[in-house]
């Protein structure tokens, strides 16, 4: 049997889930199963996935990284998830149990370490191909009642908790009680290990955090074990006590009912004293029972290897029964795996926006997580929505969100700032932008620096940009010009040059904005030979920053990668809309092919944009960039959640911020932003792929 464990071990003091793997490789050796931690080996039987989150870091692989090899390497390993973490324990997350249940989607057999665990989880959706419940257990050549001494009634009886974390759920209002009960009762009680901020113990005894042999020495002093830990999936820290030969006092919540019944006494909150009493009164009884406490860590292992085993010899039905979603498996580099997978996206993704409209145009920008300004703002979403409906096909809801988004047009400039003279205002975002910057701070901007170009200026013009664009794609126009961007030459060439062009993603943004108002809005109030003049401007200027080397444009010290590739995809937005050539196709096609993007939305539509632009003049490099772009619907695969059918501008998580303004609260689901970046990479990449994209829409910036 080979067994690859998706653990990164330390042999460092650790959490539980350490002490698991190092419990389990040992054991798996003296069974003469070969253990590894990778997916290098390419006859792996098993492969046990501890956590999908790549984060974390014990996580050495993901469950992407599993697909990925049963897909094309393996695909008779057969794949365990255990499942041992839940958002209930802290009370103040949302985003753990749905990631988990994306990692089940790749097993054909789920773990849970309680069967309260298992229920919380089946209760909220998770769907499990198999499962059981395997107990955790500790190590009893480390926790054992070697040298314990009972209570002899003479002296008080020693209460004892430790833990790891700090959070209020670890039971810190029953500690905080037993401390006061400590000068009325005839006990004594020890807290090791961390306390939340601003928590005191005047009474009891406190211990920095201890582990291992340390840890079990000190334990071993006490008499009785007591934890107020609600909600645990199913900790080890009720074992170590047990082990070394404490009754437990346990609240009755979680999964510590599971392991501790038979081994002392439960309560509840309300009658915490009153089974105080009773363990003061029955101590003997259930210090006679302890030395049958069955959670050891050789238990637990010895269990895992049974499963194992009797996986194995069930490993053909196994596989017969393994459905994935058909949106999870991680793509091969292969071109007909990619369009394939490419073209099931369309359904799942107009559903999942479609999911997202809350009225009459109007959308979120996320199914969960929004703060107050992301539940409030309007006009980007709407935007993001509609260009969805383009870039898919779908004409139905078009006419609807186009009247929305002309709701946000001011007549004239109720701001009085530049940029703001019948631009489109969401007032939720504009109100958020102007609180971050103090009040003196903006006076003073007003009256000594009036034609500095500020971040609410800046914001103003790329909302204003933004709406005129997702218009003009579906063949709409603003209710009036807008004129609110430098129309005259020397305002135009003032404002090219007063841009930082050592970092041309930014400044590149401001000249792709230009360009769509000079296509789309001068000529509704300035006359054609004018408009011909700025456009002139623009081009000369954006000649001045070729560099001939890397076919980007810049001024100064060569960027890095992804201000290069991202800076040349906004220069290729202005000249696609000034309808100019792109300058050295082939130099740019050589930098993007340099490297892969970083695994977020910008990075990876930019690098497909370039590429996609460039092959519209030439055919240099084609069969590798039909190489690249495979590559890159795999790192899309990752951006996708099967779950809600969009993706998510981070890898596993939302985008948090729009413009600095924090719109979400990074949970693990898709977001709008996300959504509409990565389709309209996919809708290229089908282009770049040759493949049929009828119902697929490339958009304009």
């Amino acid at each position: 049997m080979k067994v690859s464990i998706g653990m990164n071990l330390t042999t460092a003091p650790w959490g539980g889930g350490n002490q698991f793997g190092q419990a389990l490789v040992t054991l798996l050796k003296q069974r003469g199963v070969e253990v590894c931690f990778d997916l290098n080996a390419p006859d792996l039987d098993v492969i046990l996935l501890a956590d999908p989150r790549p984060e974390l870091q014990i996580t050495a692989y993901t469950h992407h990284d599993i697909i990925k090899y049963l897909r094309w390497v393996n695909s008779r390993a057969l794949v365990v998830h255990r499942v041992n973490e839940c958002d209930e324990r802290k009370g103040e997350t949302n985003h753990v149990n749905p990631r988990l249940r994306q990692g089940t989607l790749a097993a054909d057999h789920t773990v849970f370490v309680s069967s309260w665990l298992r229920d919380l989880h089946l209760s909220q959706g998770m769907k499990p191909q198999s499962h059981s419940v395997i107990l955790n257990g500790s190590d009893t050549r480390i926790f054992n009642a070697n040298g314990h001494r009972r209570w002899n009634r003479k002296s008080p009886l020693k209460l004892v908790t430790h833990h790891w974390g700090h959070h209020w759920l670890k039971g810190f209002d029953i500690y905080q009680r037993i401390d006061d009960l400590v000068l009325q009762k005839n006990i004594e009680f020890t807290y090791i290990g961390k306390l939340p901020d601003g928590f005191q113990l005047k009474n009891a005894r406190y211990i920095m955090p201890k582990s291992g042999k340390e840890l079990a020495d000190i334990l071993r002093q006490h008499h009785v074990y007591v934890t107020g830990s609600q909600f645990e999936p199913g900790s080890n820290h009720q074992n170590e006590g047990a082990l070394c030969g404490l009754p437990l006092l346990y609240r009755e919540s979680g999964s510590l009912p599971e392991y501790c019944a038979g081994f002392g006494i439960g309560f509840e909150a309300e009658d915490f004293e009153e089974k105080l009493d009773r363990m003061l009164a029955e101590y003997e009884v259930w210090a006679d029972r302890m030395p049958a406490y069955p959670h050891t860590a050789d238990r637990t292992a010895d269990a895992y290897f049974q499963l194992f085993a009797n996986l194995l010899e069930n490993r053909d039905a196994l596989l017969a029964q393994r459905q994935w979603p058909e949106h999870l498996p991680v793509i091969e580099q292969n071109k007909n795996q990619a369009i394939r997978w490419l073209h099931n996206l369309r359904d799942p993704l107009m559903n999942y926006v479609q999911s997202l409209k809350i009225g009459d145009g109007r959308y979120t920008v996320a199914s969960q997580g929004m703060t107050e300004a992301g539940q409030g703002m309007r006009l980007a979403f709407s935007c993001w929505a509609l260009k969805m409906f383009y870039m898919l096909g779908a004409k139905d809801g078009q006419d609807e969100l186009v009247n929305f988004i002309r709701l946000f047009q001011v007549n004239g400039n109720p701001l009085h700032l530049p940029f703001a003279r019948n631009a489109f205002l969401d007032p939720v975002l504009i109100k958020h932008i102007v609180w971050a910057r103090p009040r003196r701070q903006r006076l003073f901007d007003r009256i000594f620096r009036p034609r500095r170009f500020t971040h609410l200026q800046a914001v103003v013009s790329a909302e204003t940009k933004q709406a005129i664009a997702s218009l003009a794609q579906v063949g709409a126009q603003t209710a009036y010009p807008y004129t609110g961007f430098p129309h005259s030459p020397d305002a135009l060439m003032r404002y090219l040059q007063g841009l930082n062009w050592s970092n041309p993603w930014e400044s590149g943004a401001h000249i792709a904005t230009i360009a769509v108002y000079l296509r789309t809005e001068a000529p509704r109030f300035l006359p054609q030979d004018k408009v011909h003049i700025l456009e002139e401007i623009c081009r000369r200027f954006i000649n001045s920053l070729i560099d001939q080397g890397t076919g980007a444009y810049f001024r100064g010290q060569k960027p890095d990668y992804g201000q290069m590739v991202n800076g040349a995809m906004k220069i290729l937005t202005a000249l696609e809309w000034l309808e100019i050539p792109i300058h050295c196709p082939e130099k740019l096609i050589d930098t993007v092919l340099s490297h892969l993007p970083e695994a977020e939305g910008c990075y990876l539509v930019d690098a497909v944009y370039v590429l996609y632009r460039c092959t519209l003049q030439t055919d240099y490099r084609k069969t590798d960039i039909q190489a690249y772009a495979v590559q890159l619907v795999d790192l899309l695969v990752n951006h996708f959640n099967p779950l809600d059918g969009g993706f998510s501008y981070y890898l596993g998580r939302s985008q948090p911020f729009y413009y600095e303004v924090r719109i979400t609260h990074q949970h693990p689901v898709s977001d709008l932003h996300g959504t509409v970046l990565l389709t309209w990479a996919a809708a290229m990449i089908l282009k770049l792929l040759e493949a049929d994209s009828e119902n697929w829409h490339v958009m304009k910036a």
